[in-house]
């Protein structure tokens, strides 16, 4: 496997040498899953357009580091959240979030296979397997991260859940298939890396299975897609804004000299802009603008939809009629 990446990527390794050397068996002999991660969204920003044309930038990159075509998995944490934090799961937090993403991968280019599911609402993680001291720079900005949030979930619980099987599958099922799992996200999944590797470290020391693993960090991306500032447009904003109006407002809240403007948005932003004449734009736009339009899209692609994610469809669908 070749280590290049381009400036705006930074390769983000196993910690130790057995790690290294799982990744070079298993380019060989296993299959290549490149996962997305999201958390909960109560409004889907434009932006996540931006993030998704990084992303299929990187998935480029991903397959030709590893010398062989990818699939994709998408998965929403929300479940998991609701759980840590004692609430009950609502798919207004999950649903046009995935839609956004996984379509928004389509609109970007993307033409491998798609997956998507929901992550487990329980602890996957052995509690032997916590038992590590965390950084002090990393549990401030847990804290401050779930501070901004709001989603009442103990922050370094679901930091360590990140390496459960249903999210980043650094812990895998000794019975199922191995798969090489590439992550791709932005500069906050630098810091979920170093926890997720602690516990894979502990794994390996207990005799758990392990799955090889690397990331992507897109380094120029340091605000979460799905975590939008106040003045950013969002995606359904498209259908009266219209493009030239959502491109102007792009440019407003990635623009620092204008109040609340954000230059760590200029790059999603700049990509966002350039997916905006892209044919079903508008159809992504009207399918993320409630919970209902999501569904049915969702149900209308060529998206392989996991069992978890199946069965909160048929329960929206339920409610709906």
């Amino acid at each position: 496997m070749t280590q290049q990446a381009p400036d705006q990527l930074a390769i983000a390794k196993p910690c130790t040498e057995l790690g290294v050397r799982r990744i070079e068996l298993s380019v060989r002999k296993s299959p290549v899953e490149v996962q997305l991660g999201v958390g909960p969204a109560a409004h889907i920003p434009t932006r996540v357009l931006g993030f998704c044309a990084c992303a299929v930038d990187a998935l480029t990159i991903a397959e030709r580091m590893v010398g062989k075509p990818v699939n994709v998995r998408v998965f929403s944490s929300a479940l998991k959240i609701a759980h840590l934090s004692g609430g009950l799961p609502d798919p207004p937090l999950f649903l046009p979030a995935i839609t956004a993403l996984t379509l928004g991968l389509r609109l970007a280019g993307y033409a491998g296979p798609i997956s998507a599911d929901l992550a487990s609402g329980i602890r996957e993680v052995p509690t032997e397997l916590t038992l590590f001291p965390i950084p002090e720079i990393i549990r401030t900005f847990l804290w401050q991260a779930s501070d901004h949030n709001g989603n009442g979930a103990d922050p370094l619980s679901y930091a360590v859940e990140h390496a459960g099987q249903s999210m980043y599958g650094d812990l895998r099922d000794p019975h199922e298939p191995e798969y090489l799992r590439i992550t791709i996200g932005g500069r906050a999944e630098a810091r979920f890396w170093s926890i997720r590797q602690q516990v894979a470290m502990l794994a390996e020391r207990e005799g758990y299975s392990v799955s090889p693993s690397f990331g992507l960090i897109l380094r120029s991306l340091k605000r979460p897609w799905y975590s939008p500032t106040p003045e950013e447009p969002l995606l359904r904003d498209l259908l009266n804004l219209g493009v030239e109006g959502t491109k102007r407002a792009l440019d407003v809240c990635s623009n620092p000299s204008h109040s609340g403007g954000n230059t760590g948005l200029r790059r999603e932003a700049r990509n966002a802009k350039s997916l905006l004449t892209k044919p079903g734009v508008f159809a992504l736009a009207e399918a993320v603008s409630n919970v209902s339009n999501s569904a049915k899209a969702l149900l209308n692609s060529d998206i392989s939809i996991g069992r978890r994610l199946s069965e909160a469809l048929k329960s929206s669908a339920n409610g709906m009629e």
